[in-house]
């Protein structure tokens, strides 16, 4: 679980002066008792809630999910624009990275401590998102942001 989450939640939302109680109901999805966990660190936050507080506080995943990157520094988001030969689903995206170094998904699992073939398989057909930890692996592995793995 990336370490600093919580504390960079926390900074935000106090940034803009919200509570909890008000943050949970901006989110609409995300209840006031998971954001007291996420803040305190006795949760992992999932994927939708990353980008969901991402996209809230317009910035980087990259800021919220690299503990290397202090909570009073945050990135802001850019605006991403898609070409029509942009990969738009991570799935699209991680096999497009794959198929660049010109691995198999054999080759690519070999270079992530917990991964098979058969879970690359699920992820560049979208039928599953990684968890946020499996994320900063890809994007370390492939030199690319979170940002990119995630969104595009």
């Amino acid at each position: 679980m990336p370490g600093r989450f919580g504390e960079k939640l926390r900074y935000l939302r106090l940034q803009r002066l919200l509570s909890q109680a008000e943050l949970a109901r901006q989110l609409h999805q995300i209840t006031q008792s998971y954001l007291s966990y996420l803040e305190a660190g006795r949760k992992s936050p999932s994927l939708e809630s990353v980008l969901m507080i991402a996209d809230f506080f317009g910035v980087t995943t990259d800021y919220l999910l690299r503990d290397t990157i202090t909570p009073e520094n945050p990135q802001q988001a850019a605006s991403t624009t898609h070409s029509n030969d942009t990969p738009t689903t991570l799935g699209e995206r991680l096999r497009l990275l794959r198929q660049q170094q010109q691995w198999t998904q054999a080759d690519l699992a070999a270079r992530l401590p917990t991964a098979t073939q058969a879970y690359i398989s699920i992820l560049e057909a979208d039928r599953k998102v990684p968890a946020p930890e499996f994320a900063i692996l890809l994007a370390d592995l492939f030199g690319v942001s979170t940002d990119y793995v995630l969104r595009g």
